[in-house]
């Protein structure tokens, strides 16, 4: 697959059925932090191309003005699809796919330079803990 920096509606989680199951799963749920983020991610086989399907949460509560929640948000997509390749690689060398939910807790407003660095930190975390633990409960793509 080509590196391309382009977010794709395929590559965007929105089946309800899969949210619910990322959400509501008792095995195989796994997370990484890194303030102001959150991710919670799931070993699947989702119906597309690609290795992940990504689904980016802002909770209501960070602002009262939905500006805010909506720049952070787009901040959020910005800096996922600059850096999902790194990502991509990984899934594609332990050939597996993930559903995967990036969640905002933080309180107050982040500059892009930190917020960049935060999100750096998360993957980091995210890709040491795919490859930790390569196959394991859960099903791989064939």
């Amino acid at each position: 697959m080509p590196k391309t920096f382009e977010l794709k509606k395929q590559e965007l989680l929105r089946k309800h059925t899969l949210i619910q199951d990322l959400f509501n799963a008792k095995v195989g749920q796994h997370k990484a932090l890194e303030y102001p983020f959150m991710a919670l991610w799931k070993r699947a086989v989702p119906d597309t191309q690609y290795p992940a399907q990504v689904l980016f949460i802002v909770s209501k509560k960070y602002s009262k003005r939905r500006v805010h929640v909506n720049r952070t948000k787009r901040q959020m997509r910005e800096l996922y699809r600059l850096r999902k390749h790194l990502l991509y690689e990984v899934l594609n060398q332990v050939e597996t796919q993930i559903i995967l939910a990036i969640i905002f807790t933080g309180k107050e407003r982040f500059e892009h330079a930190a917020l960049e660095e935060k999100f750096d930190n998360l993957l980091e975390k995210l890709i040491a803990k795919i490859e930790e633990k390569p196959g394991a409960d859960f099903p791989t793509a064939n």
